[in-house]
């Protein structure tokens, strides 16, 4: 009987997975399948102007990077899966025929003595020539092994939460830039808007200075009338700079949601002024960071898959004990077949057995230091998580800054954008009278268009803002009821 000696071990190329793993997820949580995001589908040749739930959700579904990351994920998921699948029996399976062979027979069963003449070597005469049938099979199924597989298992599923988490990271990544192109475009919209409005307001004003000019009248002089024009050409570029921005931030609104540059793109337009309603308490903020912010929670999964890493590595220094089962057998069609088990006969045999097995490897010093090394990776990333962690806090901590500061402004802005607009008027009327001159009315209009300018961009500021601290904090895939599940 043959017995399997080859006993099923844990491959040193999963331990090297889950520690590849490890390393894509580290650099990317120190800095900050599309089948487990849970979004309605979405087509995306349907016709209508986009708003911006809409963007984000076909960004969710559509977007390159998020896909790429959801092939982490199944990465990740299939190395749980190999761990495993250590458990299970492992099966060899082979299976040989060929020749020619030369003739092996006896006259007589099991009687050495009755060797035919054409069976003896050494000669050239083979004989009758025939073919050998060759099979053989084994099974190998691991009993006990010291915690290896178990181990490996919960380490290669905390990868798997660590690769979850990290999609969640580029979805709070990609939300916010969602966001942010779309209220570039809306703030040059506004833009656009209120330098047209000034712009016929000018043109007007050039108009009838041209016609006091004609006249001769004492009202106006050719400064006046070039100033107004210097004014008219200033608003022109900016006109040209807030369409191309406006270009520019559909382009991008493309690219997030995953389509083409060249296929068309229609925006909802939304009032930049509805601002959301003040700002969230920042001890709140901070507490909600600790618990669900992606960085964090990915960091601390890491943390753990390379502790269990290098648990393993110390769980190997012990044996594996399997059961173990062979079958080989071998069919000869020109030899006989000698029944006596005392006679070693290679052409015809049958061979069965199932028995208990211990494997060990004994590279000891090689495997200890293996576990120094998985040691130091788990410290090492055990040390970056407590600096993400007050990374992150730092980061809430200024966008929330940022938000308040950004409020703040808005109420001053109000105040002077109002004045602005009162003092074009007057300044147009009184000149329409003849009791203003052209120098007050472009102090007034570049008054007026700096307010709103300032503006709008910190209404831009403030809806960007808000989307920041929801990444901050963690809840801006909550937010659109995207996030990943990680259990």
């Amino acid at each position: 009987m043959r017995f399997p000696t080859h006993a099923p071990r844990l491959t040193s190329s999963i331990v090297l997975g889950v520690i590849s793993l490890a390393t894509f997820v580290l650099p990317t949580t120190a800095r900050s399948e599309q089948t487990t995001t849970e979004v309605e589908d979405v087509d995306p040749e349907s016709e209508g102007a986009l708003d911006l739930d809409e963007l984000v959700r076909r960004a969710v579904q559509f977007n390159l990077l998020i896909r790429a990351e959801g092939t982490r994920v199944r990465e990740a998921e299939a190395l749980y899966q190999r761990a495993a699948a250590m458990a299970y029996p492992a099966i060899s399976f082979n299976a040989l025929i060929g020749g020619p062979t030369s003739e092996a027979r006896t006259t007589v069963v099991n009687d050495l003595s009755t060797v035919t003449p054409e069976s003896l070597e050494a000669d050239f005469d083979f004989g009758e020539l025939g073919v050998t049938f060759r099979i053989g099979a084994q099974i190998v199924q691991p009993l006990y092994t010291f915690g290896k597989i178990s181990t490996a298992k919960e380490s290669a599923a905390h990868g798997v939460r660590a690769a979850k988490h990290n999609v969640n990271i580029t979805l709070g990544e990609v939300l916010l830039n969602v966001h942010r192109a779309y209220w570039t475009h809306m703030m040059t919209i506004s833009f656009a808007e209120g330098l047209e409005d000034g712009y016929r307001i000018l043109e007007s004003v050039i108009m009838k200075i041209e016609t006091l000019i004609e006249e001769d009248s004492a009202q106006v002089t050719e400064n006046d009338r070039l100033r107004l024009l210097h004014a008219l050409a200033t608003i022109r570029v900016r006109l040209t700079d807030a369409r191309v921005g406006q270009s520019l931030s559909l382009q991008a609104l493309k690219l997030l949601i995953g389509k083409e540059q060249s296929d068309a793109l229609s925006v909802a337009a939304k009032e930049i002024e509805d601002v959301p309603e003040g700002v969230p308490s920042l001890n709140e903020q901070m507490a909600l960071a600790r618990v669900q912010r992606p960085e964090v929670q990915a960091l601390s999964a890491v943390t753990q898959a390379l502790d269990g890493v290098a648990e393993l590595r110390i769980r190997q220094l012990f044996p594996d004990v399997y059961l173990g089962g062979v079958i080989d057998m071998a069919i000869t069609s020109n030899a006989t077949n000698q029944t006596n088990p005392f006679i070693y006969d290679r052409f015809n045999y049958f061979d069965l057995g199932i028995g208990i097995g211990v494997r060990a490897e004994l590279d000891v010093f090689q495997k200890l230091a293996h576990a120094d090394m998985a040691e130091a990776e788990a410290r090492t990333a055990m040390a970056r998580l407590d600096a993400v962690r007050q990374l992150v806090e730092l980061d809430v901590q200024k966008a929330h800054q940022e938000l308040s500061g950004s409020y703040t402004r808005l109420r001053d802005l109000e105040k002077a954008m109002t004045a602005g607009r009162g003092w074009l008027t007057s300044s147009v009327l009184a000149y329409d009278i003849g009791t203003g001159n052209a120098r007050e009315l472009v102090d007034s209009f570049i008054a007026r268009a700096t307010s709103e300018a300032e503006y709008f961009k910190t209404c831009f500021d403030i809806h960007v803002g808000s989307a920041d601290l929801a990444r901050a904090v963690g809840e801006m895939q909550q937010r659109y009821g995207v996030t990943v599940r990680t259990e």
